[in-house]
């Protein structure tokens, strides 16, 4: 092949095409500085050839220097204003400096450029997600979906959108669709599960964590997540909700979340003792974990534990010093220990500001003794 372009040349040295095709030719082989000279030798013979800009752009994106491919992409759009390519590239580079407002917009330059395509359509749709603003991938994806149906990676995304909208139901449509058609996908898996989650189907969110799992048994969020469809299924399914949580637990042994949803567990069914050392071992890896300090304190107040009680919340309260659960149970504690002045000090703006908790601040005062 590249014999053959080098004979194109000899015969006219000024075939930008040929110098071109050279450095597509090279670049593949992984031959950069050969690439190179031929993408530069494109532009002596033709200074518009907006693709030998992008390649000799994408080229600096590989070697880690966005800053001067920008440069050839911004000449590469000068040149050639109908080629989505350096918009699409230059929404690449300002992905990368997490300019995400900068970079949908020249996505969208892209697609407006070709509409329907899909690679343009997806990175429209996954910078919207980025910025949070999920109802807008639904529509972005409308057409890819359109032209193909069986598209996983769209399915998915346009899932990914509809539940993050707040419409779980509507999202288990694609979701279950990507799963059937390619049943290996662990994303699909997972965010079936998620959807079945968000909808209250724990049997379906249970199923699909599972098979999840069978892909990655590796990943810990997954056992956590299975753990707490089955903590929904009744107490059949207890112990093995309790054996995903530990499980994990082994995983990511510096998270607190699996020790806490242990704990919850472990309450639930009656066995406080038990709750209260999954608590404590969760916040013993985060002692600023103001679920497991909370549900802690809120037990030891219930043993007459007020001092230990007290300090536990104040794990929780250094962290979030605005949390009114914490300062509600604090001065439950402090109120139950008859420390009259200090309860106040947790309970009186409580009252005062009149809301969910203001009646039982104000009969804990007056109570206190």
């Amino acid at each position: 092949m590249e014999s053959r372009l080098l004979d194109t040349i000899t015969a006219d040295p000024d075939d930008a095409g040929a110098w071109y095709d050279l450095g597509t030719t090279r670049l593949v082989r992984g031959d950069f500085s050969g690439a190179r000279v031929a993408f530069e030798l494109t532009l002596e013979a033709d200074s518009s050839h907006a693709n030998a800009m992008n390649s000799l752009g994408n080229m600096l994106m590989i070697e880690g220097d966005p800053k001067a491919a920008l440069q050839w992409y911004q000449q590469a759009f000068a040149a050639d204003p109908e080629d989505p390519k350096a918009p699409f590239n230059m929404g690449e580079v300002a992905t990368m400096a997490r300019e995400l407002e900068s970079a949908l917009g020249l996505y969208t330059i892209a697609l407006g450029i070709a509409p329907g395509d899909r690679k343009y359509a997806m990175k429209v749709a996954e910078t919207h997600l980025a910025m949070g603003k999920p109802q807008l991938v639904h529509g972005v994806l409308a057409p890819v979906l359109r032209a193909n149906p069986n598209d996983v990676g769209a399915l998915i995304m346009d899932g990914t959108g509809l539940h993050r909208s707040g419409d779980s139901k509507a999202a288990l449509k694609p979701l279950l669709r990507a799963r059937e058609l390619d049943p290996d996908n662990l994303m699909a898996q997972r965010w079936v599960g998620t959807a079945c989650w968000a909808t209250g189907q724990w049997s379906c969110a249970e199923v699909a964590y599972g098979d999840a799992l069978a892909l990655a048994p590796e990943r810990a969020d997954l056992w956590l997540e299975r753990g707490q469809a089955r903590t929904k299924l009744g107490p059949s399914f207890a112990p093995r909700a309790a054996a995903d949580f530990e499980k994990a637990a082994e995983l990511d042994p510096e998270s607190p979340r699996p020790r806490f949803e242990l704990g919850v567990l472990l309450e639930t069914a009656g066995r406080d003792d038990e709750a209260l050392s999954a608590y404590r071992a969760a916040l013993g890896r985060d002692d600023a974990h103001c679920p497991s300090a909370l549900n802690a304190g809120r037990l030891l107040i219930v043993a007459g534990q007020y001092p230990k009680a007290e300090a536990t919340l104040d794990q929780c309260l250094r962290a979030e010093p605005d949390n009114e659960h914490a300062r509600l149970n604090r001065g439950l504690a402090r109120a139950r220990a008859g420390l009259c002045e200090m309860a106040a000090e947790d309970l009186a703006p409580i009252a005062e500001a009149g809301g969910p908790g203001a009646e039982h601040a104000a009969r804990l005062m007056a109570d206190c003794r």
